[in-house]
């Protein structure tokens, strides 16, 4: 409960220029591994039904998990058609080996730049842990791909699951920043 505080402040999510703009939000989750620790995976899945929660029901939404390989768990559906059964899907993901945070974001990028969205915003839920072990951001891949969201009109925000270590935070952070997030 400590930790879903936490994202009291990001949601609910509203922008546009009314709550009747129909608006298009990609969640990219984390499964790694790594995610099935310290429940991390459970506090990602709870911050992205509250996600769901907080959107309104013409809003569109997306959700792409990742893990050593990037998965469309639910292509652009309506929300208020969808609501319950995107939750079954989240609840249900469990962690998988491999945590290519980078590929997870160009694929995501690829599929939504274009649609016909005025408003777009990605939310990218993880522990931060990428699987080669860098937490570089400045001029590697991880940065590229987060400007690029923004270049694209898309906020790129993120949600930490919990990792407490410095390095994963500040990458989260970083990639916040560059993607013109939260």
């Amino acid at each position: 409960d400590v930790y879903y505080q936490k994202y009291q402040n990001m949601l609910p999510v509203k922008y546009g220029a009314s709550a009747t703009d129909k608006k298009l939000v990609t969640i990219i989750l984390d499964i790694s591994k790594s995610m099935l620790n310290y429940s991390r995976v459970l506090i990602a899945r709870a911050a992205a039904c509250k996600i769901l929660d907080v959107l309104e029901d013409n809003d569109v939404v997306a959700v792409i998990e990742f893990s050593g390989n990037t998965e469309v768990l639910s292509a652009p559906v309506n929300v208020g058609d969808h609501r319950e059964e995107l939750k079954e899907k989240i609840t249900g993901v469990n962690g998988k080996q491999g945590t290519f945070m980078s590929a997870a974001m160009q694929q995501t990028l690829a599929m939504i730049k274009d649609l016909p969205y005025e408003s777009k915003e990605a939310f990218l839920i993880s522990d931060g842990l990428p699987f080669d072990g860098s937490y570089t951001v400045d001029g590697d891949i991880i940065g590229d791909c987060a400007k690029q969201f923004k270049a694209e009109g898309i906020a790129l925000s993120t949600i930490n699951s919990a990792c407490n270590t410095s390095d994963a935070i500040s990458l989260m952070k970083k990639i916040a920043a560059y993607g013109g997030g939260q």
